[in-house]
């Protein structure tokens, strides 16, 4: 049950107004003035709870600012970062589009050295059957000079 200590502050004092020199006059203004002395208190008390809270909203709202500031802060190193990793994706993009160029030029470039290779090897073959045939007309040129002076000298 709720006291209501301003209505009985305020009953004491329309029982004064009525009766002031009554019998139970004394006893009232010392309840009067016990119930104002309460009523100044607890009004005290109430004022500096609201500076309290005053205090503590302050701080809130300062709180507050600062953890929107440092929200707009992060938001915008947020929105840097997005923008160097769209920056990087594209940088990383274009590597492997390049290494996907070099790819298929060492491809083309294995492909031209095996043929390169195989040519070599025909060269070399040609190169040896060459060399035996020259061989062969070393051999034959030296019999058909040999046969030459024999014959020169019979003929002489």
């Amino acid at each position: 049950m709720d006291k209501d200590y301003s209505l009985a502050a305020r009953d004491f004092e329309e029982f004064l107004i009525r009766y002031p020199s009554g019998a139970l006059a004394g006893e009232a203004r010392s309840w009067h003035d016990v119930l104002g002395n309460f009523e100044k208190t607890r009004m005290n008390e109430l004022l500096k709870e609201v500076d309290t809270l005053t205090r503590k909203v302050e701080a809130l709202t300062k709180e507050l600012q600062n953890a929107y500031a440092d929200g707009e802060t992060v938001a915008k190193e947020r929105d840097l970062l997005l923008t160097e990793k769209d920056s990087l994706t594209r940088k990383v993009d274009d590597l492997l589009n390049d290494k996907d160029g070099q790819l298929k030029e060492k491809a083309a470039l294995l492909k031209e050295r095996d043929g390169l290779a195989k040519d070599n090897i025909e060269m070399n073959k040609k190169v040896d059957l060459l060399s035996r045939d020259k061989e062969a007309l070393a051999r034959a040129k030296e019999k058909l000079e040999k046969s030459f002076s024999t014959i020169l000298r019979w003929s002489m």
